[in-house]
């Protein structure tokens, strides 16, 4: 009898940890199958000042003539002293964590309230950079009231909310400062510059990354930043569930033909809160 007692607890606690297990292997569910195919996109980055150091995400949004186009917080690469400098940005990228890094030129920035920044890499230098693909990603302009959204990115790891840790979206669309109003409590110091998404794809980047205070700029803000007010790439297709059809427009990328001024002529000095003007009257 003893035997059997024994037989049946060793068999029970064979089956609970068994059942723990594909539970575990489990998490993240909905959110990893969203996220999943967006992480070749996602950067983990550490710069560099004169004084200290800070951490971050940031994903790319466009590649041009063998550039990558990243955006990223601007507090995550940049300091509000003068005297604090920006020393070096590294990003690692998923398939690598534990390598050394790879330098990105910082761009373009913009103080204020939604916090931006444009970081460039040359892609010829990154090992596995053919795992970036623009196949099925997208952007959100909008979306259900009370949908579960999901990032990217905590700890300098490509951290994942599992199920039942996601985040939930308050309104159906941004305020009027560009913000993404989301009830989430996963966020951590460390996941500033992180994309946000729902199901049908990227609605956000979070720039403020205190736990029950946590604040994401859209992703329409983001591109009108990268691609309307300055010359970049923005290679993410849209995708809007309230279209009739549900379709993807398509941005490919671009291709080297004609004449091209250079970038840099392109550029002009602009103060952050005009071109947040501009953006708000764009919208």
């Amino acid at each position: 009898m003893q035997q059997l007692i024994h037989s049946i607890i060793t068999i029970s606690v064979v089956l609970f940890f068994f059942i723990l297990s594909a539970v575990s292997s489990l998490a993240g569910g909905v959110g990893k199958e969203v996220c999943d195919p967006y992480k070749p996109l996602v950067v983990q980055i550490t710069t560099q000042f004169s004084s200290g150091e800070e951490s971050g995400f940031g994903f790319i949004v466009g590649e041009r003539y063998d550039q990558f186009y990243i955006v990223t917080a601007n507090h995550v690469v940049r300091r509000d002293s003068p005297d604090n400098i920006t020393k070096k940005v590294l990003l690692h990228f998923s398939w690598d964590p534990g390598g050394k890094g790879y330098t990105a030129e910082l761009l373009y920035t913009m103080y204020g309230p939604l916090d931006l920044a444009l970081l460039r890499i040359d892609k010829t230098k990154i090992n596995g950079a053919e795992r970036i693909s623009w196949e099925g990603r997208k952007w959100c302009r909008r979306w259900q009231r009370e949908e579960e959204a999901w990032f990217i990115g905590r700890e300098r790891k490509w951290y994942i909310p599992p199920d039942g840790r996601a985040g939930i979206l308050v309104r159906t669309e941004p305020d009027l400062r560009g913000f993404v109003q989301i009830d989430i409590n996963t966020v951590q110091p460390g996941t500033s510059g992180a994309p946000l998404f729902i199901k049908n794809g990227l609605i956000g980047m979070i720039i403020s990354d205190s736990p029950g205070a946590t604040q994401a700029v859209h992703i329409d803000y983001i591109r009108r930043f990268v691609s309307i007010e300055n010359p970049y790439p923005w290679n993410i297709a849209r995708y809007d569930s309230d279209q009739g059809d549900g379709k993807m427009k398509t941005n490919k990328p671009s291709s080297r033909h004609g004449e091209v001024k250079k970038q840099r002529e392109l550029i002009r000095p602009f103060r952050g809160s005009v071109l947040q003007k501009r953006l708000w009257e764009n919208r």
